[in-house]
């Protein structure tokens, strides 16, 4: 019962409850919620028509009460409540409105901060796919230092390695662990090649010790073997020793050469002996001659040491007889009797005879005679000669079977075969050359002559050291055999590379002539001739070109010398109607020094080179420093000039499809003259617009063009 009571007295004291009072917050509230609910069921092209009806009443009850009538009170009263009606019915219109359009506002602000926030979404995505792809691009470039190791194949590392490196039950499963496995291996064998090398080396010092013993005790040998042989020379006439014996043919031609060609064929000689049975040495000359010029010799040698004795016994009757004036008579005998056998000048000799007597040479001469290997024999034929009055010796050279033309048979081939074969023998004043015998300059001059090469022959500093000679003047006049014993060896080795890499450059500008050209190319080449100096210095003059352009190096930085002009030719490719000009300069030491070219192309009727255009000049760069990037290893015997070449005409056509991407009249048409046959991701890239001119994937047909 008790719990009953209390339900009952809870609902009497619920319903006992006074209700809330409402308050003008309150009410305003609802009626702004009502009116804002009401605007968005409400039609707005009812309200619309709605507001046109209101205002025309409104504009009606107006117009009637400002009428001047004569209606009773009443009914103005009626039309004034009336049109307050009508104009409060206005204003919840424009309530209703305004409520609209802060909601369609609303909605718009809300659908445009969805759509923004979509779009950065979008960006944040996009700039994520772009990371993750540079990411990615560099995973796969990434290279490690020990990729660029040659690792023994997987089959030999099983088989040679030991059990603790090898380790095969881990390694056949695993390629990391057997790339680590395979790397160790590699350093453990390196170590061991490195201790034998050293221990090679302490045994080669050991034996060039021996040997630098033993030379000097064959140097001191020289001078007995020498006197021993002229003792010995009756001895030999006598017993009439057979000609048919090893060196015998020419053995009085061996003794009547003048000393520094007989240092010369001897030292050469021997070393055809011992290392290089393709070439051969000769004595050229008739002997009656060489007898009387040696007895000429020898008569002007006499009289002149007369002449010193005479000149010694009259200064010593004038001296005290002191020993320091025998030390001074001593020293002055020795260096009369040092001086060069030679024919004097007289002063009654007319100057034409005085340039006979200078210029003559010894009957005698040395061939030294290398020959190619192979079925097309070829060979070059090296005459040594000496000019006693001079005392300087001469070398001229000739060729035989070797590929000639127009290009081949050049000088380059020809006379200047044996041009710049050291450092040293580029010195040349005024394109002349100069003798290492500085007396040379004086007496030629005294004479009023200059070293005629073509007559003379060429005073290559080499020349002189294979004959033993050195300037200036030792105290003898004796040929120093240690310095041909060193000089042979070098020279002959140069003389046969350079003669071999003139073989293959004639096969090469025979080729180039024809206008054969490796490799695929739209573009062809047109023409392939040989110039002269001056012609292309003509080009230098007119600006067309420019040695410097494109590297700012000098010609001596390139290894070109202007004192001694090298071989230049000119090489034109064509494409439609653009041409390509190179003037390709060679140089003497071909191909241990690649050549330069000089490039200007012609697209348009307007001359495009390297001062007035950055493709042309980047194109020249590539040609002249990175043609070896074209080399693969399957070619690796591939000549620098038909590398630069190929290189050339792979920018060249790289050029010209640019060009035909960059003309949008051209493009609007529908119409290429160089369609695009290269494959190049990028036209051109950074601020100085670079064209794709370095090729990846060398040697293979699906090849594409960066840039640098």
């Amino acid at each position: 019962m008790s719990k009953d009571n209390t339900e009952s007295s809870k609902v009497k004291s619920e319903k006992k409850k006074p209700e809330p009072v409402a308050t003008s917050d309150t009410i305003y509230k609802q009626t702004v919620d009502h009116e804002e609910s009401e605007a968005v069921v409400r039609n707005g092209e009812d309200d619309l028509n709605m507001y046109m009806e209101l205002c025309s009443k409104l504009r009606s009850h107006i117009l009637k009460l400002k009428a001047d009538t004569n209606e009773a009170p009443p009914v103005l009263d009626q039309l004034k409540r009336e049109a307050s009606l009508s104009f409060v019915m206005l204003k919840k219109l424009n309530r209703l409105e305004k409520y609209r359009l802060k909601n369609a506002r609303d909605t718009l602000q809300a659908k445009k901060s969805k759509v923004d926030s979509f779009n950065l979404q979008l960006q944040n995505l996009r700039y994520e796919i772009y990371h993750l792809k540079k990411e990615v691009v560099k995973c796969l470039q990434f290279k490690s230092k020990d990729e660029d190791i040659d690792l023994v194949d997987e089959e030999s590392f099983f088989k040679d390695a030991p059990e603790e490196i090898a380790r095969p039950e881990i390694t056949k499963s695993d390629p990391h662990q057997l790339k680590l496995s395979r790397l160790e291996w590699e350093l453990k064998q390196r170590k061991e090649l490195a201790d034998q090398c050293n221990q090679v080396e302490r045994e080669n010092e050991s034996v060039a010790g021996n040997i630098n013993k033993k030379r000097g005790q064959l140097d001191n040998l020289a001078p007995l073997l020498k006197q021993l042989l002229s003792v010995s020379k009756p001895l030999i006439e006598n017993l009439s020793y057979p000609e048919n014996h090893s060196g015998r043919a020419q053995y009085k031609l061996t003794h009547l050469l003048p000393e520094p060609l007989y240092c010369l064929f001897v030292q050469t000689d021997a070393y055809r002996l011992a290392f290089c049975p393709n070439i051969e040495v000769k004595i050229k000359g008739k002997e009656d001659d060489a007898e009387q010029v040696n007895k000429m010799l020898n008569e002007a040698k006499t009289s002149v040491d007369s002449d010193s004795d005479t000149e010694e016994a009259a200064g010593n009757t004038r001296e005290s007889g002191t020993s320091s004036s025998k030390h001074r008579h001593h020293h002055h005998h020795h260096s009369k009797s040092s001086l060069p056998s030679q024919v004097a000048l007289k002063p009654s000799d007319s100057t034409e005879e005085k340039r006979n007597k200078l210029c003559l040479t010894h009957p005698l001469s040395v061939e030294l005679v290398i020959q190619s290997k192979g079925t097309n024999v070829a060979s070059m034929t090296l005459t040594f000669s000496y000019l006693y009055n001079l005392h300087v010796v001469a070398v001229k050279v000739s060729k035989t079977g070797i590929a000639s033309s127009e290009s081949a048979g050049s000088n380059h081939l020809d006379a200047e075969l044996l041009a710049e074969l050291f450092p040293e023998d580029s010195r040349k004043e005024e394109g002349e050359a100069v003798s290492p015998n500085l007396m040379n300059h004086y007496q030629l001059k005294q004479v009023g002559l200059t070293w005629d090469s073509a007559k003379l022959g060429h005073p290559y500093p080499w020349a002189q050291r294979m004959a033993g000679l050195t300037f200036p003047l030792a105290t003898t006049q004796t040929p120093s055999v240690s310095v041909s014993q060193t000089s042979v060896p070098r020279v002959v080795k140069r003389l046969v590379k350079r003669f071999k890499s003139a073989i293959e450059l004639s096969g090469l500008l025979v080729q180039l002539e024809k206008c054969q050209l490796l490799g695929s190319h739209q573009c062809i080449l047109t023409a392939w001739q040989s110039l002269t100096w001056s012609q292309y210095q003509s080009q230098l003059t007119m600006g067309l070109i420019s040695p410097t352009s494109s590297h700012s190096l000098t010609w001596s930085q390139l290894g070109l010398s202007t004192q001694s002009p090298s071989p230049v030719y000119k090489a034109v490719l064509t494409r439609g109607s653009a041409k390509c000009t190179a003037y390709v300069v060679l140089h003497y030491d071909y191909p241990a020094i690649a050549p330069v070219l000089n490039i200007q192309i012609e697209l348009n009727k307007v001359i495009r080179h390297p001062a007035n255009d950055d493709g042309v000049r980047d194109m020249q760069k590539e040609v002249n420093f990175h043609w070896q990037d074209l080399i693969s290893d399957n070619t690796q015997s591939q000549s620098p000039l038909r590398s630069q070449l190929e290189c050339l005409a792979s920018c060249f056509d790289i050029y010209l499809e640019c060009y035909s991407c960059f003309d949008i009249y051209l493009e609007c048409l529908g119409v290429k003259e160089f369609p695009r046959k290269k494959s190049f991701i990028k036209t051109v890239r950074g601020r100085t617009r670079a064209l794709p001119y370095k090729c990846s994937s060398v040697g293979k047909s699906d090849a594409f063009y960066t840039q640098r």
